[in-house]
């Protein structure tokens, strides 16, 4: 049987509460992303939209 994988999704607050540990808290990027079980690449996705004000 074929596994099926299932997208996680983030509220905005939850997005901004995870940068914080990378900005605010000077926790490494690869840090914050494996403990939140998330790509850098969404990290700074995420990151390009706040700062632009897009949700």
């Amino acid at each position: 049987m074929k596994e099926v994988s299932v997208r996680k999704r983030y509220l905005p607050e939850k997005r901004v509460e995870i940068m914080k540990q990378h900005l605010l808290e000077k926790k490494t990027l690869s840090d914050v992303c494996e403990a939140q079980v998330i790509h850098p690449t969404m990290y700074y996705r995420w990151q390009k939209q706040i700062l632009k004000g897009i949700r």
